[in-house]
């Protein structure tokens, strides 16, 4: 069976540890002739990841007889953001790519569609926390006189949230693509007239769909995606504790773990404040990115994952809004690396 694919110990990436990438494997093809294939990965800790991959296409006949997507390793070419700037090292085939390009100057327009996306754990039960990445695993440009290409995701589960924008090989991440939709639910790259070189790349997050519809707009050029999974294990939850006297949430920066947050039943988490910048908290994904690492806040859960670059004694606040009844309710949780000592300070 085909296992899910993680990214090197060193590379960059927000969640480069957290996200195992789906692996496509060197047998599935898909095109007109071939449009369905089923798909199943295991993940660390026993789990399992399955869906039905649907391609459909729009065009002209001769050009959509053309269109095949395969799993293809990353990076896809040379200048493709993933797998060469950031999300580096992933084995296996985790791109769902266009082997070849479209041809005489025809619009095409492909749809993916994986669909009846389920998840279980060891034992069969279906596990209904769990995220899906979304990564643009080509360039995303316009090519001189054709229109832009479109690079879209859809997701019938929570709004989409930006993971990353992938750094291009120049070093550029404003504007090429042009990113729209995000906090909705799909979310849509446009390319612009930049070099392969200075185009960079979108990474999404949506929590539990059960499916998720991918769409591109091409002209003599291919395209590809990458689907990664992480799943809390919020089974096994550290409850966070809110500020007061000394008490200080130590955590291990090289290492992720999901925890609870301080609140009642009756809480009702509105907004996020750290370091000077308020996020509004509506149950939709947030990820905050810390000192000591990035965290990910969801329902009434905080997943946290460090960076093994992080100075020891760096710390992280966090300032929650919370409703409660009529009331308004202020907390602090303070996030720090264990004191050399071991000691609380």
């Amino acid at each position: 069976m085909l296992q899910v694919q993680y990214a090197a110990s060193n590379s960059k990436g927000i969640l480069a540890s957290n996200i195992g990438w789906i692996d496509f494997g060197t047998l599935l093809s898909l095109s007109q002739h071939s449009p369905t294939a089923t798909v199943t990965n295991a993940i660390t800790g026993g789990y399992l990841i399955s869906f039905d991959l649907c391609l459909s296409t729009q065009g002209n006949t001769t050009s959509l007889n053309q269109i095949k997507f395969e799993g293809t390793t990353i990076p896809t070419s040379t200048a493709s953001p993933f797998g060469n700037t950031a999300y580096t090292g992933i084995p296996g085939h985790v791109a769902l790519y266009m082997t070849n390009a479209s041809v005489n100057g025809d619009e095409l327009n492909v749809t993916l569609a994986l669909r009846n996306i389920t998840v279980t754990d060891t034992y069969g039960d279906i596990i209904n926390d769990y995220f899906i990445i979304a990564a643009d695993a080509a360039i995303t440009r316009q090519h001189s006189n054709f229109s832009p290409e479109v690079w879209s995701v859809t997701t019938d589960g929570s709004p989409w949230e930006l993971v990353e924008e992938i750094p291009s090989l120049s070093g550029f991440t404003s504007g090429t693509p042009s990113i729209s939709g995000l906090n909705t639910r799909t979310v849509t790259e446009v390319g612009n007239t930049s070099s392969r070189e200075s185009t960079s790349a979108g990474v999404f997050i949506t929590q539990s769909p059960c499916q998720v519809t991918a769409k591109t707009t091409i002209v003599d050029s291919r395209q590809g995606f990458a689907f990664g999974v992480i799943i809390p294990q919020c089974k096994n939850c550290t409850p966070l504790a809110a500020m007061r006297s000394n008490h200080i949430n130590y955590i291990n920066p090289t290492h992720y773990v999901t925890s609870v947050l301080p609140l009642k039943s009756c809480d009702k988490l509105t907004s996020i404040d750290y370091n000077g910048k308020n996020h509004s908290f509506n149950g939709t994904p947030l990820l905050i990115a810390g000192q000591l690492g990035n965290y990910l806040f969801f329902d009434n859960c905080v997943l946290f994952s460090g960076s093994s670059r992080t100075a020891r004694m760096n710390f992280d606040i966090f300032h929650l809004t919370i409703a409660r009844g009529n009331e308004c309710i202020q907390k602090f949780i303070v996030f720090s690396t264990k004191p050399r000592n071991n000691r609380d300070h």
